[in-house]
């Protein structure tokens, strides 16, 4: 079976988007899906050893806010530093196959 098969008919509980400014994303989201309520981690990456980043040494910093709409995790995603796979995709790099 292969892995686009094995999502088939499965319901999925989180989703994810990148975002340039959380607090503005969190806002926004609530407004449209009711979240009410947001958890917010700062420097996730922050004291993390062995970061890597397309196979080199990684310097990335990020931050993210997670919310519920229903069963469903909506995770915003905040590029703070660094290079990053965050801020690949807000300026267009990462490829299509990055970007499913």
């Amino acid at each position: 079976m292969s892995k686009v098969e094995q999502f088939i008919g499965r319901q999925f509980d989180q989703i994810a988007f990148v975002v340039p400014d959380l607090a503005k994303g969190r806002e926004s989201f609530s407004r449209m899906f009711g979240i009410g309520n947001w958890n917010t981690w700062t420097d996730l990456a922050k004291g993390q050893k062995d970061k890597v980043y397309y196979g080199e040494e990684g310097d990335f910093e990020f931050s993210c806010s997670y919310g519920y709409v229903g069963d469903i995790q909506v995770e915003l995603c905040h590029h703070d530093g660094g290079r990053s796979i965050y801020k690949d995709w807000q300026i267009g790099r990462a490829s299509c196959r990055e970007r499913v």
